[in-house]
């Protein structure tokens, strides 16, 4: 657009700015203005007013003001000259063009296929808002040629547009709201068609209608073209050459008109069996098989028999002038007169074929994805989800039901006597060499719900659809390399994202709680923003919450952490066990709650140990996967991408590789009435006031919003956490951390010298991030801090048995209490497997049940004895060891480590 005139903005500006604003806020007619909720702040009284007399909006709560063009600045971030481009759109306002802006005009031309490299896009239209549905072109080996995207606005309006990637006269690239050229169209299902080259063909109006009749109809490739339909002339119908054609039109006038048009074309490219359905007058104007299906319920025996009952064999038009009669003098013409056949059963067409009962007819109730060590993979085009069978069990026709049903089967491997016998054994064995075809399949690419990171692009999966960069869109709808299975339905609303001022509330309930060390509070608030999100992270960061009976770390768990994970949560208790999760998880990408871990029921499926290998391997995203054997001798992978959080009095991390990716979260126990009395006066009716399911849904909105800046802030708080500590594995556990509750205080970026300034603000040094202590003198210090309860006379006494150690070694400064005699506490550490030796000695029994049982729950549970003698001057005793009763082998320990310990 050359100069812009005065007079051309001001007859832009009588186009009503309501209008224009009303694409995004609900406005409320209040006098002489409207009013509705501030876009630009969290406005939570309409405080936002249009006067379109005036055509300016003003912000009473945020100041926000303006015309039609900052709106569309503010908006779309767009500026002056594209603005009125688009408003003389909105306006139907023709700017007056002279011949030398026409020649400055560029054309746009569309690249097909899109290129290697350009990330599919899922966009909003700057006018009709976001998609209701969106449709993938392919070509015939499957890469992608563009989209049709289709906007619902209301009253039954829509309007459905292509998007393609373009070129320009002068060599920028860019995604346009441009379709492809005319003659040059493709159809909808090139990749389909390519797949099966002696499959007939089916011809519905629209991309939707495609999709539902597919789920209707065996046997042919369902097809469409691009543009509706007057524009079925502009597509490139060569690649249905030579193939059985059936068409299916809408039940209007308009949609036989078409028909008939594509009949001719079809006709003109040598296509010869062309078969029509007729819809009968009495329907729905309108009606498709999107409507059979989606309004009337329709099953594929409903639509074969209605197929039949109106198919008719298509014959091209006579010739509208006949043949001029012949001169007396001439012999008259013979006029050939064709006898119109009656049409064959439509079975052959549309879902059974005269082709060779040993060639599958392709996958239309499912798709085969491949093999894998045994086993044969498949996605259910009806469940959404990947089936999963061993040679061996395709041979059950129970099996091969959840693949397709009964008919189908029937229809493509049809015998004498039904599918049985060599029916089946031809389907099985076609089934297993199409897997082995189709290549080495990768269940780690099976994705289920949560929120994941696919290629630049924020995905949400909640179970039965997709929200792709905030885009409603179909499981199978998303061009990626991942496959999202059908799951249960989860609730997750992203229609109003949380503004900052509102989002730090969390950060300052979890700093009311009573925490040993503050920076607990801002681990605490980052692990609740960024666990919702962990199928989208690199490093999924795990916490255990931790405190003494009745420190309130259960009332945390219920009251702060679970409402902030809404529907997303695994809420798990105690006797959970390790399988227990595998199953249940599956492939979503979920936060688990694990209460209570340190309860007797999970330490009898061997222990926590088990459920902490699940995290070890969820932490990273390339970590190495679980390998389980089965009982059919296939091993089993899994790959957990949860981010756990548990609770117990006690924690059991024994192992480095733990401690590094669990921050342990301890909370103090309020001593005194007062104190208490105070947390339930204030504390909880602020937690119970705004942690409200609404609140949450919008905090978690705000999160997957700004998912990318999180992503981006996690490696900048990371780098610097491992500057300042000099650990890498933990500035990948913290810096995750940071970056959450850093979002509940800004959305923008941070920057390397604020996030370092930041972290070395604070105080690190916290055993619970990482221990050097060595396993031997963990297990010496387990043993030495348990307690036993000590009978001395009629008194019974609880000690520990590093305290029993000291009375009897009789070490000065070091003895617990005096009213326990020596002799005593040598009688109960015997008892106990543990013997007080000759030169400050201590032997530790080799094998003692008493020993076992304080062991028995941690990973030392055998063979402690030999990681014992790794202890500096410790050796193996030379000869059997008497403890009271019983004798064993022991391992020698010099006294000063227990005293130590």
């Amino acid at each position: 657009m050359g100069e812009i005139s005065d007079q051309y903005i001001r007859d832009l500006k009588r186009f009503p700015l309501s209008k224009l604003v009303g694409l995004t806020v609900e406005l409320q007619r209040k006098g002489n203005e409207l009013v509705g909720f501030c876009p630009f702040h969290q406005d939570k009284n309409p405080s936002f007013t249009v006067n379109d007399e005036k055509g300016f909006f003003h912000c009473f709560g945020c100041g926000a003001n303006g015309d039609h063009f900052t709106w569309m600045k503010k908006m779309d971030g767009i500026e002056f000259k594209e603005a009125v481009e688009r408003l003389a759109n909105e306006a139907a306002i023709t700017p007056p063009i002279t011949a030398t802006e026409e020649k400055k005009k560029e054309k746009w031309n569309p690249i097909v296929p899109v290129p290697d490299g350009v990330p599919p896009i899922f966009k909003s239209h700057y006018r009709h808002g976001k998609p209701s549905s969106i449709w993938v072109y392919h070509d015939a080996t499957g890469k992608p040629l563009g989209y049709i995207y289709r906007f619902d606005l209301g009253d039954k309006e829509k309007e459905i547009l292509p998007l393609t990637w373009c070129k320009s006269e002068s060599g920028k690239t860019s995604w346009r709201w441009q379709t492809w050229e005319k003659g040059r169209r493709p159809l909808y299902g090139l990749d389909r068609l390519a797949a099966r080259p002696d499959a007939p063909v089916a011809i519905v109006e629209g991309e939707k209608t495609a999709d539902a009749a597919k789920q209707l109809l065996f046997r042919p490739v369902v097809i469409t073209w691009p543009g509706g339909g007057q524009a079925f002339q502009y597509a490139d119908w060569s690649p249905i050459q030579g193939r059985k054609v059936v068409i299916i039109p809408d039940a209007d006038e308009p949609g036989r008109k078409t028909a008939k048009g594509i009949a001719i074309l079809l006709h003109d490219l040598g296509i010869q069996d062309i078969r029509m359905v007729i819809p009968p007058h009495d329907l729905p104007s309108g009606w498709d098989l999107a409507d059979a299906l989606e309004k009337d319920g329709w099953t594929p025996d409903q639509a074969k028999e209605w197929c039949q009952q109106h198919v008719i064999q298509w014959h091209p038009p006579c010739p509208e002038n006949p043949p001029a009669p012949a001169m007396e003098d001439e012999p008259p013409v013979q006029v050939q007169i064709h006898e119109v056949p009656i049409p064959p059963p439509l079975d052959a067409m549309l879902y059974d074929d005269d082709s060779d009962p040993q060639t599958p007819c392709g996958p239309s109730p499912f798709k085969i994805l491949g093999y894998n060590k045994g086993i044969f993979y498949f996605l259910s085009e009806r469940s959404g989800q990947v089936l999963e069978f061993t040679a061996s069990s395709l041979s059950s026709k129970s099996h091969l039901f959840e693949l397709a049903p009964l008919q189908y089967w029937e229809r493509e491997y049809h015998s004498k006597n039904g599918f049985t016998g060599h029916a089946v054994d031809m389907a099985v064995n076609n089934l297993v060499h199409s897997c082995y075809q189709a290549g080495v399949f990768k269940p780690d690419i099976m994705r289920g719900r949560g929120a994941w990171w696919d290629h630049g692009r924020t995905v949400v999966h909640m179970g039965d659809r997709l929200i792709v960069n905030g885009i409603d869109t179909g499981l199978q709808a998303i061009d990626s390399k991942y496959i999202y299975e059908a799951g249960t339905r989860i609730r997750i609303d992203l229609g109003h994202p949380m503004a900052t001022d509102e989002a730090i509330h969390l950060y300052k309930i979890c700093e009311r709680l009573s925490w040993e060390r503050p920076i607990y509070a801002s681990l605490l608030a980052g692990w609740c923003i960024v666990a919702p999100v962990c199928g989208a992270l690199e490093w999924r960061p795990h916490i255990w919450l931790t405190a003494g009976a009745g420190g309130g770390k259960t009332w945390v768990m219920k009251n702060i952490v679970k409402p902030t994970m809404g529907d997303l949560a695994l809420s798990v208790l105690s006797n959970t066990t390790e399988a227990g999760l595998r199953q249940m998880l599956g492939h979503d990408a979920r936060p688990v709650l694990f209460d209570e871990a340190e309860s007797e029921t999970v330490r009898s499926a061997n222990g926590i140990e088990t459920v902490l290998q699940l995290m070890r391997q969820a932490s990273s995203e390339s970590g190495a996967h679980i390998v389980k054997g089965s009982a059919g001798g296939v091993a089993v992978s899994y790959s957990i991408r949860s981010a756990f959080a548990l609770s117990s009095i006690g924690v059991n991390i024994k192992q480095m590789a733990d401690a590094t990716r669990i921050t342990v979260l301890t909370l103090k126990k309020e001593s005194s009435e007062s104190t208490r009395k105070a947390f339930r006066e204030s504390v909880v009716p602020l937690v119970r006031d705004t942690l409200t399911e609404s609140y949450c849904q919008r905090l978690l909105a705000r999160t997957i919003t700004h998912l990318p800046t999180l992503r981006a802030n996690a490696i900048t708080f990371s780098h610097a956490v491992a500057d300042h500590i000099g650990q890498q594995r933990i500035g990948d556990q913290l810096g995750i951390l940071l970056a959450g509750v850093h979002l509940l205080h800004s959305d923008n970026l941070v920057s390397p010298d604020a996030a370092m300034r930041w972290v070395a603000s604070k105080d690190w040094s916290d055993p619970n991030q990482e221990t050097d202590e060595k396993p031997e003198m963990q297990i010496l210090a387990t043993l030495m801090q348990h307690q036993i309860q000590v009978r001395d006379g009629k008194e019974v006494y609880n000690r520990t048995l590093g305290e029993l150690v000291a009375i009897a070694a009789r070490v000065q400064g070091e003895v617990a209490s005096d009213i326990i005699l020596p002799i005593v506490a040598s009688d109960e550490l015997e008892r106990n497997g543990i013997k007080i030796l000759p030169g400050d000695y201590l032997a530790v029994s080799n094998t003692h049940q008493a020993i076992q049982k304080i062991l028995g729950h941690t990973s030392w549970a055998r063979g402690w004895n030999r990681i014992l003698r790794r202890i500096e001057g410790a050796e193996a005793a030379g000869k059997a060891v008497r403890f009271k009763s019983t004798q064993s082998k022991a391992t020698i320990i010099p006294l000063e480590f227990a005293i130590s310990s």
